[in-house]
């Protein structure tokens, strides 16, 4: 009220004070709803964490995962086991620095195994990792976008296992 009065008073006519109080409420908006996702949501933090997990940002956790999983890894896909898997993740966790961050981020970290076609694929060709959000951060992390960040991921994970294995 107080930036439609300073252009004028709202008014017919008058655009001026219509656009400066839709600016106004724009500018309250915005504030609130970043307090909310980034103080109640904590969404820099599970910005920092799909980084860390997805795009390989954490390399102690990965260099345990990879060393843990590897001869799971090395069966044919059909024999490798997500439950499995998902124990060794967390080994992974409790042995790297991992460990320290909070515990509603490593509870989103979940093993997925990929769709796979036939019998001569390995367990490294189906093995991923995904960061699971819910509601409200599923409006920024859309399935697209984390569909895009598992095949990231997928990418990155075979460039660190040539490395690993060198």
């Amino acid at each position: 009220a107080a930036a439609a009065a300073a252009a004028g008073g709202l008014s017919y006519g008058n655009p001026a004070a219509l656009d400066a109080l839709v600016s106004e409420a724009k500018r309250r908006i915005d504030r609130a709803l970043r307090g909310v996702l980034f103080d109640r949501y904590k969404f820099a933090e599970h910005c920092d964490a799909v980084k860390r997990y997805l795009l390989l940002g954490q390399g102690d956790f990965h260099h345990y995962l990879m060393d843990l999983v590897g001869p799971d890894l090395a069966e044919p896909a059909s024999a490798v086991s997500a439950y499995k898997l998902t124990g060794t993740l967390e080994a992974a966790i409790r042995a790297s620095n991992a460990q320290f961050d909070a515990p509603d981020v490593l509870d989103r970290l979940r093993v997925r195994m990929m769709p796979h076609a036939g019998a001569e694929e390995k367990g490294w060709d189906v093995f991923s990792l995904e960061y699971v959000v819910d509601d409200p951060l599923s409006t920024v992390f859309t399935e697209q976008a984390m569909g895009k960040y598992l095949r990231v991921f997928n990418f990155l994970w075979r460039l660190k296992r040539g490395e690993h294995s060198l």
